[in-house]
């Protein structure tokens, strides 16, 4: 999905299982109309790095 939106992927890595209740997604300031809308219930937080996202999956992932 993001791909197809013209994002490079570098890495994908599975982490420790984390009981964080919602899915997060990390993104540059004033850019969340790059990535939205997402295919499932996600929140927006800003991060400090301008050309990098991260995503953090949730319990709620799949609801």
């Amino acid at each position: 999905m993001l791909a197809d939106k013209g994002f490079v992927i570098v890495k994908i890595e599975t982490g420790e299982r984390s009981d964080r209740e919602k899915s997060v997604f990390t993104i540059p300031k004033d850019s969340e109309n790059m990535f939205a809308p997402l295919p499932f219930k996600c929140e927006f937080t800003e991060g400090k790095r301008k050309r990098e996202a991260f995503l953090h999956i949730g319990l709620d992932f799949g609801e």
